[in-house]
């Protein structure tokens, strides 16, 4: 992994490298590298450290435990700290740690699964739930017990026998199975899909309504007892066994052995078995049965010394690329997919991996034809490792993605600033539902009794293929009342909003089309700046960029939308059906230009300890300000919170002020100190 001469700036880039993964896999949910790479760079870390002690840094993320307490949820200090676990990578390192640790006494193991999730801690008083935090950095971590207490797995009341005071160690997962069927609503939603069962669970139960989390099907494995009170065990597997009887659902586990070789044994055989698993699990864990044993091992300042995680390595294996073939999602997005011959990997076949974007296939230079490895990343979704080039064959040539969409026609775009590509047909069939969920919210036209159910029944039956068809509702309306559950009564009440819906002010309209690029706020400045929607529709991409809060990226996807016959075809039947198309406010303005930053452009990077990135846009835009997503000349102010990254470079390389959050928040408090920059 040593690029060149270590020293300690390559020692201190490391920590921050790592610092910034865990930042993303803890506290986002949102990994940036996959788990054996940040585990090989942990034990890189930890090596180097030890060769060189003069390096030493009480914050290393060698010695700090998984991530911090969010500020979204109230803090909890664990009675027991939650600690992590040593990790071995070979079965030979398993075979020393056992070896070194039983040295002096022979000692019981038990192998259990090391279910890949998020630790909890569950307490209960006299035999009732009383409060559920995440592990957070293992001292402290997040009060979720609203959302852990909407899950049927978690008993709410013990049953036999309760100890005064029990807290139990679990892991929250997301089975295979819910996890693709989650990812398949966000997709269907157009909302951002998860990228593994872990933090697909991480993510549902962080969520600040407990609805959301009772609807993701979570589920959950309970590992250890933290600390009872009123009641004493001796071994591991009696404190499970208490825990079993009383409706915990309990992580599998071995027999106790005190047989080395057995224990490997134990370990291979979860290796062997994990493809054939509805759940994911990254290893086996190695744990002393006595807990009198344990008391007298201890641990170290981050782990214990009676327990140790065997990793296991991403399954790989080898295959040939029989086509590249793109798949156009709901929301528009254009996913290229490798067409394999199918290969066995972790227990299933595989006949196709994703290729994720244009950008992917070009750094790995993956070709039709070509040989290349391939394993199941999270041991869920099937990816490209590398290619195999000394195997390419002759004929072979670069990928190019399509400049059309394969299932309407429309032209593809891709942003600036993003490696994915778009669809821009509003009537194309992969994204229809999608499109028309979008048309008919609450934000958008508003259409009562047309939410994601009906909408998907009315697709199915044919009576809705584009927007157009909406307003095309009426003429089946004795049909509509045919269909199970809806009766006279709704579909008047359906057709009555959808006839209202004809009334709703043009930057309702713009929102409701879903071009990318263009929410509420920019509709609203399209609205004030064209009479109505055909003269929008004229306007260069020059002339566009100079409206406030649109950047270069917003005026290509305007002007894309525009640009496509099928876009155009649908505001023509908008217009036949008496839509309003016409701008009520423009020209207008007033009420903007009275606010104290309405000349002004923010963008926020890094992390602000007062408020979510979301909440400080919100403030700025209630003040005037456009909050951009993207540094550009014509920005403002930058605010720099922690951590901030790429941006905060930008800014200083174009000249553009920052403002850290204290300076910010005495922005706010006082606007008029602020004023638009020459540019």
């Amino acid at each position: 992994m040593m690029a060149g001469p270590v020293d300690y700036a390559y020692v201190e880039n490391l920590r921050e490298k790592l610092r910034q993964y865990n930042d993303a896999y803890y506290d986002k949910d949102a990994p940036l590298v996959d788990d054996y790479t940040y585990d090989q760079m942990l034990r890189e870390l930890e090596r180097l450290e030890a060769a060189h002690p003069e390096w030493a840094d009480p914050e290393s993320p060698t010695r700090i435990v998984g991530g911090r307490a969010l500020s979204t949820f109230s803090k909890v200090s664990h009675e027991v700290r939650m600690e992590s676990l040593q990790d071995v990578f070979s079965i030979e390192e398993l075979r020393a740690f056992l070896t070194k640790t039983s040295a002096d006494t022979p000692i019981e193991w038990v192998v259990e699964h090391k279910i890949d999730g998020l630790s909890v801690a569950l307490e209960y008083r006299d035999g009732v739930f009383y409060r559920g935090a995440t592990r957070g950095d293992g001292t402290t971590g997040e009060d979720v017990s609203a959302n852990l207490l909407t899950m049927s797995s978690i008993p709410k009341r013990l049953a036999e026998d309760p100890p005064s005071r029990l807290i139990v160690r679990g892991e929250v997962f997301m089975s295979d199975r819910s996890f693709t069927s989650l990812n398949e609503s966000q997709e269907e939603l157009g909302q951002k899909l998860f990228a593994n069962p872990r933090n697909a669970a991480a993510g549902s139960l962080r969520q600040l309504d407990p609805k959301v989390t009772s609807g993701r099907d979570l589920s959950l494995f309970c590992f250890n007892v933290q600390l009872v009170e009123g009641r004493k065990f001796a071994t591991h597997l009696e404190s499970l066994e208490f825990l079993a009887a009383n409706g915990f659902p309990v992580i599998p586990v071995s027999d106790a052995v005190i047989d080395i070789e057995a224990v490997i044994s134990a370990v291979e055989a979860i290796g062997a078995e994990r493809g054939r698993l509805s759940y994911g699990i990254d290893g086996a864990v190695v744990k002393a049965n006595s807990l009198a044993v344990r008391e007298t091992l201890g641990s170290t300042s981050k782990f214990p010394r009676w327990a140790a995680a065997y990793k296991f390595s991403p399954e790989q294996q080898e295959t040939r690329i029989r086509d590249i073939i793109v798949q156009v999602g709901r929301s528009g997005k254009i996913t290229p997919l490798a067409v394999l011959e199918p290969v066995t990997v972790a227990g299933s076949t595989i006949s196709r991996a994703t290729l994720h974007n244009e950008d992917f296939i070009e750094e790995k230079d993956i070709r039709v034809g070509d040989s290349v490895i391939i394993q199941k990343a999270g041991d869920v979704i099937p990816e490209v490792v590398r290619v195999q080039t000394d195997k390419r064959p002759a004929e072979a040539v670069p990928y190019a993605m399509p400049q059309v969409c394969p299932a309407c026609g429309s032209v593809v775009i891709r942003r600036e600033g993003e490696a994915a590509s778009y669809c821009t047909g509003a009537n194309c069939p992969a994204q229809r539902l999608r499109r028309l969920i979008h048309f008919a919210s609450r934000d958008c036209m508003n259409i009562e009794g047309l939410g994601p159910a009906n909408l998907r029944v009315l697709v199915e039956k044919g009576y809705i293929q584009s927007l157009g068809d909406l307003y095309r509702l009426p003429e089946h309306a004795s049909e509509l009342e045919r269909l199970p559950g809806w009766g006279k009564r709704s579909v008047t009440k359906l057709l009555e909003a959808v006839e209202g819906s004809k009334k709703n002010p043009l930057e309702r309209v713009l929102t409701a089309l879903g071009i990318p690029q263009i929410g509420t706020a920019a509709a609203r400045v399209l609205a004030k700046a064209f009479p109505d929607i055909w003269a929008l529709a004229e306007a260069e991409a020059d002339m566009l960029q100079t409206l406030p809060d649109i950047g270069a990226t917003s005026a290509q996807s305007i002007r894309a939308f525009f640009d496509s016959p099928d876009n155009l075809s649908v505001l023509r039947e908008f217009a036949q059906f008496g839509v309003n198309l016409t701008s009520d406010t423009y020209g207008s303005g007033e009420a903007q230009e009275e606010l104290p930053w309405s000349d002004l452009r923010f963008v926020v990077t890094g992390t602000l300890e007062s408020m979510s990135r979301e909440e400080a846009e919100a403030k700025i835009r209630s003040l005037g300000a456009a909050a951009q997503s993207q540094v550009s000349a014509k920005t403002s102010f930058v605010v720099v919170g922690a951590k901030a990254g790429s941006k905060a470079t930008k800014a200083a390389a174009l000249g553009i002020p920052t403002l850290d959050e204290a300076a910010f928040l005495d922005a706010l408090q006082n606007p008029a100190t602020l004023s638009a920059r020459e540019i």
